[in-house]
């Protein structure tokens, strides 16, 4: 309450500090963590297609063709849970004078196996609903609010060209560089168009553990390698194209970079801080050579600045968090525009256990490295140079 220009500087760059460490790593974290429906996307491979690059460069053509006979000989893997058979596409809607687009998915029932999705009304597709072809679909709740507000949707009728029938209602995903059926808001069985069930599509390979990826990985060379219908044309090689989030995302590229980045959030604003507060322990020169003159350590009086910077410190970071906490609304509005009003439950999707342990940490380090030298410096101060106002220097 005496230096309020300091105690103000003090609190707002640590309070920012927070706020940019927390966003950073809820960011990544979506980004590259379990979230809803996506539960398992540390031990999920996804298989796109196959490859057919040329042998003297990386020029090269796709040709989809993993079939019946390939996807059934990969679900007796032992190391693999789960399977579920994919294609993307698109539904359009015209309104207001334009064109808008949804995302469907067109999955077999596995897909609610791999995926976690939370209903809010009806139910899912079964195998039989997708082998009967029928025209159903599930659909998230941003899009029955476009399609219906706040009605029920079951039974209604979901598109343009072509009408489905809705039997379900599952809340939106919160999922950053989502691959595949999770990046759909439409679901719909896959026999809907008449297409050949394992003809020409991707799938979602869900592992046993996080281990198993690569014994899947290799299995799926060996599969293509043996069998005739996979051969490349002569110049060419076959390649699978099955990768983890974390390959697709450039993981490792990311990491280094959020790293760096932190690293020069937290630390710099702390040595600038190590410069206020070599200033403000100086004006108090008067009270430690006091307060050692009638006794007190130097390991007492550098502990008291320390503890008096931590609480400094924990204040802004409290401040941090709940900066934090506003600014995920914004947030929302910004990367989940779309599907804003059906999340507002998870609005402080940002406000998660992991962020608030690497917020608590942040803290912490940055009160330590912020005080404890010139808290070390000023407290070995001689009493007579401490109530004249000197320095050890």
């Amino acid at each position: 309450m005496r230096q309020k220009f300091f105690t103000c500087v003090s609190l707002f760059g640590t309070s920012f500090t927070i706020m940019i460490f927390s966003i950073s790593v809820g960011l990544f974290s979506l980004s590259y963590g379990d979230h809803a429906p996506a539960l398992h996307r540390s031990r999920t491979l996804y298989l796109e297609r196959l490859s057919y690059l040329s042998e003297k460069n990386t020029q090269g053509f796709t040709y989809l063709s993993l079939n019946d006979q390939f996807y059934s000989q990969l679900k007796k893997s032992p190391e693999l849970e789960d399977l579920c058979i994919y294609r993307m596409g698109l539904v359009k809607v015209f309104r207001k004078n334009k064109v808008i687009s949804f995302s469907v998915a067109y999955t077999d029932a596995s897909l609610w196996n791999i995926y976690q999705y939370n209903f809010l009304e009806g139910r899912a597709y079964t195998q039989k609903d997708v082998a009967e072809g029928r025209h159903c679909a599930v659909i998230t709740e941003s899009i029955k609010k476009f399609y219906f507000g706040e009605a029920s949707a079951l039974g209604k009728k979901v598109g343009e060209e072509e009408k489905f029938s809705v039997i379900g209602v599952v809340r939106d995903g919160i999922v950053l560089n989502a691959i595949g059926p999770e990046a759909a808001q439409i679901f719909v069985p896959y026999h809907v168009n008449n297409a050949g069930y394992y003809d020409s599509n991707s799938a979602v390979l869900l592992a046993t553990s996080k281990k198993d990826i690569p014994r899947i990985k290799e299995q799926l060379e060996n599969t293509i390698k043996k069998g005739d219908q996979y051969k490349a044309l002569k110049g060419y090689r076959a390649r699978v194209e099955a990768e983890t989030v974390y390959e697709k995302q450039h993981f490792s590229q990311g990491s280094m970079l959020l790293g760096a980045f932190l690293f020069f959030i937290v630390v710099i604003p702390a040595l600038n801080l190590v410069g206020l507060n070599v200033n403000r322990i100086t004006e108090r020169s008067s009270e430690i050579g006091i307060r050692k003159a009638f006794g007190a350590s130097s390991n007492v009086l550098a502990g008291q600045f320390i503890v008096e910077n931590i609480i400094l410190t924990a204040i802004g970071g409290v401040l941090g968090i709940l900066l934090t906490y506003f600014i995920s609304d914004f947030m929302i509005e910004v990367l989940f525009y779309d599907q804003a009003e059906s999340v507002d439950e998870v609005s402080n999707f940002l406000i998660n256990w992991d962020t608030m342990l690497a917020a608590i940490f942040a803290i912490l380090f940055f009160g330590l490295l912020s005080g404890i030298l010139p808290a070390w410096r000023m407290s070995r101060l001689h009493p007579i140079k401490a109530l004249k106002g000197g320095s050890n220097s």
